[in-house]
Parts: C-alpha cells; sequence; structure tokens
C-alpha cells in the first residue's frame, strides 16, 4: 500500500523532512503525483510493522518540532495503519 501525504501549513519543509528521514536509514519518501509532489510511504508486504513504527514515531516527533505541522491524508499518525 502506498501512503501518499502533504505538510500542509509549511510545504517548504519536505525537504527538511527527506533529508532527516534519511539520515534514520528512511528513504524513497519524496513525491506522489496524487499529492502533487508531497510524499509517500511505501509500505508493502516486505515492510515490516516495526519500520512503518518507526516512520510513524519519526513523523510525531517531526511534526512536535516543526509546531503545529498537519501531514494531510497519512492515516499513519492517527492510528489508522497502526494500532
Amino acid at each position: 500500500m502506498n501512503v501518499p501525504f502533504t505538510m500542509l501549513e509549511k510545504s517548504e519543509l519536505v525537504a527538511e523532512f527527506i533529508k532527516e528521514a534519511a539520515k534514520e536509514n528512511m528513504v524513497q519518501l519524496k513525491g506522489h503525483r496524487s499529492v502533487g509532489g508531497g510524499l509517500r510511504a511505501s509500505i508493502y508486504n516486505a515492510m515490516s510493522l516495526a519500520g512503518v513504527e518507526k516512520l510513524v514515531a519519526f513523523m510525531k516527533e517531526f511534526q512536535a518540532r516543526q509546531g503545529m505541522l498537519d501531514f494531510s491524508s497519512s492515516g499513519l499518525l492517527s492510528g489508522d495503519l497502526v494500532e
């Protein structure tokens, strides 16, 4: 499954998000045509639950550091994909 998402209030932070994610060995998050560029997490069968949890934790941490940043359409932060 692909989970596309954007940073609505601060789209200029996309490059910083990608750079910081890469430092944590989370790559291939850049761009998806369904969100006009934005970001995309590909979480297919080869992606472990631990990997998804790591991405969710990173997103929450990044969100907290940046203030009231909204990850639109992700479903990841709302808990829809991770129990």
